[in-house]
């Protein structure tokens, strides 16, 4: 399990966390944040999300769960590009 205060772009690109809390405050999920995560299997966006950029969870192969809140407001359609087993 990881956090951070502030993420951007690129932030966990490839890591190994099966999880990830976020701290609190963060507004949006920077492009390619968690991108290539491949151990990343499940997170929960906090109400406080409101946009998901390109590629966020992109090729994160072994994500089986993600709850996006009423909050968000924008995804960019390569939100989770190859996660088609989710979709």
């Amino acid at each position: 399990t990881m956090s951070a205060n502030n993420i951007y772009t690129g932030l966990f690109k490839k890591t190994s966390y099966l999880t990830y809390n976020f701290a609190g405050g963060e507004t949006i999920i920077p492009s390619s944040c968690f991108y290539e995560c491949a151990t990343l299997s499940n997170i929960t966006l906090p109400d406080t999300i409101q946009e998901i950029q390109d590629n966020a969870f992109g090729k994160c192969k072994k994500l089986t769960s993600i709850i996006i809140p009423s909050s968000v407001n924008l995804v960019t359609m390569y939100l989770m590009i190859m996660w088609r087993a989710i979709l």
